[in-house]
Formats: structure tokens, C-alpha cells, sequence
């Protein structure tokens, strides 16, 4: 029964009724109403998805452009928008991915003018929900408002299936996108996985417009990143570039692995210097995985967006920050089967435990406590280089052992610790929204207002960044020195200095 039809009922049975409870009585029903019209849309939303069987077709306006693909570990196949249908007859060129341990590290624009591209950045299987879902991640040009069609071929190979994207969400598009300004969002698409298809049938999912649009195709991955290796803590780190100092590099992981997290998933943008070469030898060890990622720096050459080539430019910084949530939820999506929890921090932050336990033991016993929340956010604490060393004796490579004076513990930058089974996508700082089950509402965090009890971030930065001069003032006024980083010198001294020696930085 529609809506109106309901309301219209009410009206009929109010119109027997006399006195100053006939508005009241009104609002409420109608108030009633809503609430029920809208649990029914929820319940009905991933059914009215057809499901229909279309002949294959070899998208007609497909192009990939070799000059486009980068060196082996960013490959791109770029596909352009030919409204003419001049390249009908053109055959896609898939870049040869023998021999790549992430061949799927690409990029998959569906391009039109002004603004109306979309980046794919991957695809993944998510069973957590039924039916099944498909989550495609990636930059949504701002004027992309174009109805998308996901394909999957079937196993007999005849013919595809085909659903409608029914879901299209921005993952965090409150910041730093003022006034719309932003030509890019980091967005998810969702479609159903056809309910006639086995998981596993299909390794592969089409994404087009219509059919005389380029179509673009991305291997579906199921979150099993590391092929069923089950561990307790993961860490997601957004996309590093640049000079990074190695012994601060060192001194960063071996800390992680000392707070007992099992694996950090670190996605290389471009980093040069020694540092590349710390992180590939974890990677060979199993401490790092370390995924290559030209995402953001393709997105910038191939938009055009920036002829001045200015990095700093505003344009580029805002495309950056999404490109560091489209990083952030691949690590989530890719690993979430591997890992029981999953620690987004930055490569300049530590959580560290007030009590001497690791950060798995900790989670265990606060998501015991609190088991429908979906992440733990702690408060944070900045130890700037510019309040000076307050701890002379430590050896020079020790930076967090040296600048133990910060500022005090506020709610300011949290950072947090996800369960991934619950987390639909993730920003910088903590889970922006759940899966939604028909039996539990998961809360979206629960803040640790007790750190002191807990833990709290430990970040390190050179000196205060803020839009406000008061609150960088209150920090300096609050500074105290910091009580829980001196138990861990002893342990960390030792790791690092056997990790310098083996990494040959004992020198440096």
C-alpha cells in the first residue's frame, strides 16, 4: 500500500474526530507513517534491482593509450569517452601483468568533459550484507551524475549479468571540499552481485554508462589480501611520497611492532631517498606490504588540472587528501578478512597503551566491553621538536625518546583503532559509516575520554599547525613531559639498533 493511500485512510478515520487532540493526533500518525514507509524502503531496496540477461557486447568506445602506461608498477589502461564512435572497431590493450604482485594498482577513468569523469581505483566483494555486494572505490569527477551499469560475465560464457549501481555515497566530502571547490571525490558505488552467480564464478566486473559509452573492467577482490593469513592488528598508512628520513622510518616500524601490530599496508606514492629501501626490507620480512600507488600523481597528469606544476597549488592538495581516502578504505576492503583490527594512523604517530600491553590485547578487552561499536577513537597529544630534547641520554636515532615534552591530551586530530567486519568506509581519523544489518546498529565510534586509563596518540611534528594562534598558544602553556614513551627505551633502543646495522644506517 502506497503512502498516500495510507495517509489518505487517516485522513478519512481523523475526520470522525472532534477537539484539540485532532492535530496531535495527526502528526503523530502521519510521524508513524514516515517511519514505516522508510523502514520498508530499506528493505526492500536491494530487491528492486533487475537482474537480466544481456548479450556480450566488446564496449564500443574503448581506447587504451600505451603511452599512458607507466613504468611496471603502475600500469594504466585509460580509456576515453568517443561520443562519435570513431574507435568502434578498436581493440582494448591490456598491459601485459605477468610477473605484478598488485596488477590490479591501476587506474580506470570513464572520461567526459567538465568535470564528468569518474577514477576507479578497485572493486570488492562484500559478503558481510545479503545480498552481496560490489564495492567500487574511487574519484568522482564533481559534475559525474551519470546512472552506472555493473557486468559480469557468466561462467558458462555465455551472455553477462547485469546490475544498477543502487548506492552512491562520498566518503568524506565535508573536508576539505569547501563550497564545492573540490573537481574530485573520493565516492563508493555499490551494486548487488547477481544472486543467480556463485561467489568465485566471476573474477572480473564491467562498469559502464550505456553501451555507447567506454566501459571500463576491474578485478573483484574478496578482502583477503594476504591469500587467508589471519593476524590480530594491521596497519593502514595513506600514500607516502617524498624525502622521508629512514632512521625516523626505522624508529616508526620497529615502534608499531613493539605496540604488537602484525603488519603495516603502507601505499608508495613515490618515495625516494633511503627510506625505499627500509621499506622493502620489511616488506621482504613481512613486517610492511608495500602496495605501489600512482593514483594521485596520474589523476593530476591526466585531468590537466594544474599547468602550473605547482604541487602546492590548492587544486592538487584538495585532489591529495581524497586520493588519501581512496587509499585508506582500499586498505580496509583489501585486508579486512586478514586482520581483527585495523590501525589508520600517519607515519609521524603512535598509539601507545598507558598500561604496559600490546594495542590487540587492549582492543580485545575494550570491544568485550563495547561489542556493537565499530572503532575506538583515542585522544591526542603533540610532541613538537620546537619545546626542545627533553631526554639528553637517549641515542641520537631515538627521536621519540628525545622529545618526550607535549602538549596536553585533547580531542584534537583522533585517531583510531577499526574492527573491520563493521566499518563501510573510513576517513583520517575514525569509521564515518557502518554496514547496516537488520539485527544490530552498530554505534559509529565510542571517544576514549579516559586516556589516561587507556592510551592516547603520541604525534610528532616540528611545531604547531592550527588556524587558530590561542589554541597553538594553549598547547605551549599545557606542555608537560611525557610519562609513558621512557618504558618502551630500553626495547626500542635494541631493535633499532639491530635493525640500522642490518639496513646499513648505523653510519647515518
Amino acid at each position: 500500500m502506497s503512502l498516500l493511500r495510507r495517509l489518505k485512510r487517516t485522513l478519512n478515520y481523523l475526520g470522525h474526530i472532534r477537539g484539540s487532540n485532532q492535530l496531535v493526533l495527526f502528526l503523530c500518525v502521519v510521524a508513524i507513517l514516515f517511519l514505516f514507509n522508510e523502514y520498508l524502503l530499506k528493505q526492500t531496496t536491494y530487491h528492486i534491482v533487475q537482474e537480466k540477461n544481456v548479450r556480450y557486447q566488446r564496449a564500443s568506445i574503448v581506447r587504451a593509450n600505451k603511452t599512458h602506461i607507466a613504468r611496471k608498477d603502475a600500469p594504466v589502461a585509460l580509456i576515453h569517452d568517443d561520443p562519435n564512435g570513431t574507435n568502434i572497431d578498436e581493440a582494448y590493450l591490456e598491459p601485459d601483468l605477468t610477473g605484478w604482485k598488485y596488477p590490479d594498482k591501476r587506474y580506470y577513468p570513464i572520461r567526459g568533459p567538465n568535470d564528468t569523469d569518474f577514477y576507479f581505483y578497485s572493486a570488492f566483494l562484500d559478503d558481510r550484507i545479503s545480498p552481496t555486494t560490489i564495492r567500487l572505490i574511487g574519484l568522482k569527477g564533481r559534475n559525474f551524475n551519470n546512472t552506472v551499469y555493473c557486468r559480469f560475465p557468466q561462467q558458462s560464457g555465455n551472455g553477462h549479468l547485469e546490475t544498477i549501481v543502487h548506492a552512491t555515497q562520498p566518503i568524506f566530502d565535508t573536508w576539505p571540499c569547501r563550497k564545492k571547490q573540490c573537481r574530485h571525490i573520493a565516492y563508493m558505488y555499490s551494486c548487488v552481485f547477481p544472486l543467480s552467480l556463485p561467489q568465485g564464478a566471476t573474477s572480473t566486473v564491467t562498469i559502464y554508462i550505456n553501451p555507447s559509452i567506454a566501459s571500463v573492467t576491474l578485478p573483484i577482490l574478496n578482502g583477503d589480501g594476504l591469500n587467508g593469513k589471519r593476524k590480530g592488528m594491521g596497519l593502514c598508512l595513506k600514500s607516502v611520497t617524498g624525502n622521508i628520513n629512514a632512521t625516523r622510518m626505522v624508529e616508526w616500524i620497529e615502534m608499531n611492532k613493539l605496540l604488537g601490530v602484525d603488519r603495516i599496508i603502507v601505499y608508495n606514492t613515490n618515495v625516494t631517498s633511503n627510506a625505499i629501501d627500509v621499506l622493502q626490507d620489511y616488506a621482504e620480512r613481512g613486517a610492511v606490504e608495500l602496495i605501489p600507488d600512482l593514483f594521485p600523481e596520474k589523476v593530476k597528469a591526466d585531468t590537466n588540472s594544474f599547468p602550473d606544476g605547482n604541487s602546492h597549488h590548492l587544486d592538487y592538495y584538495w585532489l591529495q587528501q581524497q586520493a588519501y581516502l581512496v587509499a585508506y578504505n582500499d586498505c580496509l576492503y583489501r585486508f579486512r578478512k586478514n586482520f581483527k583490527y585495523l590501525l589508520v594512523i600517519d607515519y609521524d604517530e603512535v598509539i601507545v597503551p598507558n598500561k604496559p600491553t600490546t594495542l590487540t590485547k587492549l582492543m580485545d578487552k575494550l570491544f568485550f566491553i563495547y561489542p556493537n561499536t565499530s572503532a575506538f577513537s583515542f585522544k591526542s597529544a603533540q610532541h613538537l621538536t620546537y619545546f626542545g630534547a627533553e631526554d639528553n641520554t637517549a641515542p641520537p636515532f631515538l627521536h621519540m625518546m628525545h622529545y618526550l615534552r607535549r602538549t596536553q591530551v585533547v580531542f584534537s586530530q583522533p585517531k583510531s583503532i577499526v574492527d573491520p567486519t563493521k566499518a563501510l568506509f573510513i576517513n583520517w581519523h575514525t569509521v564515518v559509516k557502518n554496514i547496516e544489518t537488520k539485527t544490530v546498529g552498530y554505534a559509529t565510534n565510542i571517544l576514549i575520554a579516559e586516556h589516561y586509563k587507556f592510551g592516547y596518540v603520541h604525534h610528532y611534528r616540528y611545531r604547531c599547525r592550527s588556524n587558530s594562534r590561542k589554541e597553538c598558544q594553549a598547547k605551549r602553556k599545557g606542555q608537560t613531559v611525557d610519562e609513558v614513551m621512557p618504558r618502551y627505551m630500553k626495547q626500542l633502543d635494541a631493535r633499532v639498533r639491530k635493525a640500522r646495522k642490518r639496513l646499513g644506517l648505523a653510519s647515518l
